[in-house]
């Protein structure tokens, strides 16, 4: 009986030596994810990250770390606004099936664009992704997909900001060409293919054959004493739907 309960006592006590470990290293970030929310109470911090991370089976240092990659791209959020969209993330993640480190570095760099500051325009970006794989038939290979996505979103948006409507347009068309193109047009081969494009059109001139291709001697916009710069302005959205269909159009 004595061996029995010493054995109990043991266990308990390994149990508890892991629990309280686990609560310390969600203390660090509790604190961070704190002061940028101007939220005090970091015990409540890390109980509410426990909860809201149940749902989708994630502990409160997964949650925490969606909330740390979030707030170090969009700067300081209230509690529920934070909240709202690590929930999001998690939802995200978990329907996609990718890891957690490549949901948060998507969703990075849409915050970084200006794509998305609030958990609805995040869940409706999020949302035409997971549409979007569906559709183009790379249902199983998302982590690869969205790999993609994010390097073709990084090219596009690098050095200007971009709207809700323009990064879902860009997913609408990364979406189209994996599903009419096959297997050229998925993964690596689309981000090659989209990132290039990008590249090109940004490094265009007005009567480059790309600048011919985008319209610069028979679009109106692009005549008189502003055509230039309205070409500039133009050229700078890299490989968007309209600059797309100016040069499928030729």
């Amino acid at each position: 009986a004595a061996a029995t309960q010493m054995a109990i006592a043991y266990q308990l006590k390994k149990a508890f030596s892991g629990g309280t470990s686990v609560w310390e290293g969600m203390q660090d970030s509790s604190i961070s994810i704190g002061n940028r929310t101007g939220s005090y109470d970091y015990r409540g911090i890390r109980q509410s990250a426990q909860r809201s991370g149940l749902p989708y089976g994630y502990d409160g240092k997964t949650m925490l770390g969606f909330q740390d990659s979030i707030l170090s791209s969009l700067g300081t959020r209230t509690p529920d606004e934070i909240m709202g969209m690590s929930d999001s993330l998690a939802a995200f993640t978990k329907t996609s099936g990718v890891s957690q480190d490549t949901s948060s570095s998507l969703m990075q760099s849409i915050y970084r664009s200006g794509g998305a500051s609030t958990a609805m325009d995040s869940k409706y970006i999020q949302d035409a992704i997971i549409g979007g794989i569906k559709a183009s038939g790379m249902q199983g290979r998302e982590e690869e997909q969205i790999k993609a996505l994010n390097g073709i979103l990084e090219a596009q948006y690098s050095g200007r900001s971009a709207t809700n409507e323009e990064i879902n347009s860009t997913l609408a068309m990364a979406s189209m060409f994996s599903k009419e193109g096959g297997e050229a047009f998925q993964g690596a081969n689309l981000q090659n293919f989209m990132a290039s494009m990008s590249q090109a059109i940004k490094g265009s001139s007005m009567y480059s054959t790309q600048g011919l291709l985008l319209g610069s001697t028979t679009d109106p916009r692009y005549q008189g004493e502003n055509g230039a710069y309205n070409f500039a302005v133009q050229r700078e959205k890299g490989f968007n739907a309209e600059n797309a269909r100016s040069i499928f159009d030729k």
